[in-house]
């Protein structure tokens, strides 16, 4: 079978988030499985440029084609540009204006001082442009036989490839899926945008695209994909109830014949302790407690913790409303007053970070913040943690605990989504335990949590929910088996 994937942001590449991890080793696992995959993506420049240098991977790249698209009587090219890279061939698209830019998706301004991050405000011609040139590729291609898209930046693919512009041959379209990271991003827009996009404007109704006056992308992959699915089973659920729906638990129920949840892997060649080159002359085998001891030994003297016995709390995340910042702030005063450590890795709302600054002042000792994305650091965070914290109001999959788990630390986690299918609260399940879940979102239920985690630590139940963690198995091999077994079932439709 061959597949095209395409996303927004694929690491190694590009990344700001779990998106780019997933589009990037599901693409291998599925080439595992002997699949012929391709990948295509924006061409940011300096952003690609760096990760391909950084990856000895040899410029220039081969041009393909280019295709010439009129936005508002302003001709623009885009260059198809091709790389094999691993066991994948991968296709960039290409034009500066559109992508060669600081950031992927935002740009922060000044209000009266205060910053302002904002999405670019040509956000959807740039994500237009980029799905009419990839849908015009598999169309004059012609023998891709699955089209996988992910999110709303390439949700106009599949309306693209059903509409008359684009569409194929009777019966040889390929099967499209559609995958949603995150409900909350539905690529919403002005109405006047679609105008230059070349759809018609049949598509401006609300059986279509249209949305509370608004075009949404993500409700015509919905639509016109042929099946739709999510990151997790849980998370699935949840977004068919008002309370997770983000405004599409009625679209989503009405089409939830062809919706259905896959749980994202991680790369365990990128994630394994024993082989682990940011943690230096103290990596350790996975499943090996007295290494990981003595790497947490050597890190809290590193970063002079002062209670070097304490458990070790961690925290690697976006500082955002979605990953339950606010119910850790309101404890964290309770939390450092207690025999404890604490490390959180992130950044995000000025007011989280500023919060986070004041207290890593007032709690020197107990409590370090360090506000950046730091790839090594947060591998050794992972790698020193004996608990990690999720506790996300709504997390569609979360890869943190599943990394977590790999490196032998216990996630402390939130009963929602992907978290649900992957962390079991050794309190209640001591022969499958392999951390700690709390209910609702309350910042008391967290607090009681982590007292429990405390009073825990050290004991059996402790060591045995640790090498639960340790053994625990969220490679690509099982979920990419699922997802071939969509693109088989579609295919024989």
């Amino acid at each position: 079978m061959k597949l095209i994937s395409v996303a927004s942001e694929v690491t190694p590449f590009a990344k700001t988030g779990g998106l780019a991890d997933v589009s990037g080793t599901l693409p291998q696992a599925l080439s595992d499985q002997g699949m012929d995959v391709y990948i295509a993506m924006p061409y940011y420049r300096d952003i690609v440029e760096k990760a391909l240098s950084e990856g000895n991977i040899s410029l220039p790249l081969q041009t393909l084609t280019s295709y010439h698209f009129d936005w508002g009587g302003v001709d623009h090219e885009l260059r198809l540009l091709y790389l094999e890279w691993e066991n994948v061939k991968v296709i960039f698209i290409e034009n500066d204006s559109l992508f060669n830019r600081d950031n992927l998706y935002i740009t922060s301004t000044s209000k009266n001082g205060v910053p302002e991050i904002t999405g670019y405000s040509d956000n959807f011609k740039r994500f237009a442009l980029f799905s009419r040139a990839v849908s015009r590729y598999i169309t004059e291609t012609g023998d891709f036989e699955i089209v996988h898209t992910h999110d709303w930046q390439t949700a106009l693919i599949p309306v693209y490839l059903t509409s008359d512009l684009y569409s194929s041959e009777k019966g040889k379209r390929p099967f499209l899926l559609h995958t949603i990271h995150n409900l909350a991003f539905q690529g919403n827009f002005p109405m006047e945008e679609f105008t230059n996009c070349g759809l018609d404007d049949s598509y401006i109704h609300l059986d279509k695209l249209e949305s509370w006056g608004e075009v949404n992308l993500l409700k015509g992959a919905v639509i016109y994909s042929d099946a739709v699915n999510t990151v997790s089973p849980n998370y699935c659920e949840e977004i068919q109830k008002e309370e997770y729906g983000c405004g599409f638990a009625g679209l989503l129920l009405e089409w939830s014949d062809k919706l259905s949840g896959i749980l994202n892997g991680i790369d365990h060649k990128e994630w394994d302790p024993a082989t682990d080159d940011y943690l230096g002359k103290y990596r350790f085998k996975k499943g090996d407690s007295k290494g990981k001891e003595r790497f947490k030994a050597h890190f809290v003297k590193e970063m002079d913790f002062t209670s070097p016995a304490a458990p070790l709390f961690v925290m690697v995340s976006r500082l955002t409303h979605q990953k339950g910042v606010e119910l850790l702030l309101e404890v964290m005063e309770d939390l450092l007053k207690m025999d404890i450590s604490l490390f959180i890795l992130g950044s995000g709302d000025v007011k989280y970070e500023k919060a986070m600054e004041g207290l890593a002042t007032k709690y020197k000792g107990h409590f370090k913040f360090s506000k950046e994305f730091n790839n090594p650091l947060a591998h050794r965070l992972y790698a020193a943690a004996d608990y990690f914290l999720m506790p996300s109001v709504f997390e569609p999959c979360g890869l943190g605990q599943m990394i977590a788990m790999r490196y032998g630390a216990l996630p402390i986690a939130r009963a929602t989504g992907g978290l649900k299918d992957t962390v079991f609260d050794i309190r209640k399940d001591r022969k499958g335990g392999n951390g700690l879940i709390f209910e609702s979102v309350s910042s008391e239920q967290l607090l009681e949590t982590i007292k429990s985690a405390v009073e825990l630590f050290r004991g059996k139940d402790f060591i045995r929910a640790r090498k639960n963690a340790f053994n625990s198995d969220h490679s690509w091999a099982a979920s990419a088996k699922k997802y071939l077994k969509i693109y088989k079932e579609g295919l024989n439709k």
